[in-house]
């Protein structure tokens, strides 16, 4: 039998409901980021946490729209291969310019080209889960920090090929 457990992974939090099927819900009282993440457990193992990430819309004190953070990811290659964050899918409901700060919450450390842009780049040189939160910034107002993550696999050592050349 599966249980499940459902914690919050951001600040901006609200009370959830977890009927007896494994879902949630909650109801929000602001506008903003609520990151949720859902982990699984049988009798011998656990999951690693899944997280959801919900988008409040709606206007801060000032009338002003938050930035939304929607469609942020993470690509990577290989050990020695860029990892490319990328917020540029990110929008303003009042269409201000954004800008990004990201900042590496996990993993071993990684500089990136450009902290505050809304895409950025750095090279990992070991395996491991790479995490970075970015929150954004429309000239008024930062809204909440999201998260990506990324999986850095070990690249295994291939064996030398010999060329004596032609015989």
């Amino acid at each position: 039998r599966l249980q499940v457990a459902w914690g919050w992974a951001s600040a901006r939090r609200a009370e959830v409901v977890t009927p007896q099927d494994g879902t949630a819900g909650f109801t929000p009282v602001l506008a903003g980021v609520y990151a949720l993440d859902l982990t699984v457990f049988d009798a011998r193992h656990q999951s690693l946490p899944d997280r959801l990430v919900v988008v409040v819309d709606g206007p801060a004190p000032d009338g002003n729209t938050l930035p939304r953070p929607a469609g942020v990811q993470a690509r990577a290659g290989a050990i020695g291969a860029p990892i490319t964050l990328d917020a540029t899918a990110a929008a303003d409901g009042d269409g201000d310019v954004l800008t990004a700060r990201w900042r590496q919450v996990a993993g071993p450390p990684v500089p990136l080209d450009r902290p505050d842009g809304l895409e950025a780049a750095g090279t990992p040189l070991q395996p491991g889960t790479y995490r970075w939160a970015v929150s954004l910034d429309d000239g008024r107002h930062r809204g909440p920090e999201v998260e990506v993550s990324v999986e850095v696999a070990d690249v295994p050592n291939a064996a030398p090929i010999a060329d004596a050349g032609d015989d």
